[in-house]
């Protein structure tokens, strides 16, 4: 996959349960999204955005919320926040979570092919709980699993099995004395990958 197309700032998508601008990592950053996006009541987007931005902080972050009230999101609400974060015109699409639903694996295919289409590329764990998760685990997506090994800053593609995936940390990012988050690792070496992408993609 090829590095995203010029503009004036490399634009991510993050599909979570939105964020909290007052966040230490997100002060002075550009965020977008619809006024339920600006808020995050479980934390897990905010920390997502904090995240990426702590790697490409001239990125302009697109917040889409689907994850409201608990940590697990509808099949079809993820869909929906997937095709939302396409409208915008991303360069990337953050998806720190996913689905082990072995009967949707078409519908999350169709949603890469979508993305694919509009020069998007989607960043999510290919795993959860050792389980295959769409749409990280789907040929088209940048699948990613986690390495403790790694520096945050620095994930590295590598052949597993038939495909390449990346390798990241699944470390949070440290804002001083701030709580960590309550988050999976795999959660953040998602948001890893996507921060190392976006800073090296092109504006």
């Amino acid at each position: 996959m090829g590095d995203a197309p010029a503009r004036g700032h490399v634009r991510v998508a993050l599909v979570d349960s939105g964020v909290d601008p007052a966040h230490p990592g997100l002060r002075g950053k550009t965020l977008r999204g619809e006024p339920d996006a600006l808020r995050d009541r479980l934390g897990h987007g905010t920390w997502m955005a904090a995240a990426i931005l702590a790697l490409a902080p001239e990125a302009e972050l697109v917040a889409i919320a689907v994850l409201l009230d608990g940590d697990r999101c509808d099949p079809a609400e993820l869909l929906r926040g997937i095709d939302a974060a396409l409208a915008t015109s991303p360069d990337f699409v953050n998806v720190s979570f996913g689905v082990t639903d072995l009967a949707l694996r078409d519908a999350f295919a169709a949603g890469i092919a979508r993305a694919q289409a509009c020069g998007a590329r989607i960043v999510a764990p290919a795993s959860l709980q050792g389980l295959p998760c769409w749409p990280g685990a789907l040929s088209g997506a940048d699948g990613v699993v986690v390495d403790p090994n790694l520096a945050r800053a620095l994930p590295q593609r590598r052949r597993r099995g038939d495909r390449e995936l990346w390798f990241a940390s699944g470390v949070a990012p440290s804002f001083g004395a701030l709580p960590a988050p309550r988050a999976r690792g795999e959660s953040f070496a998602a948001a890893n990958v996507t921060g190392h992408l976006a800073s090296r993609a092109r504006g």
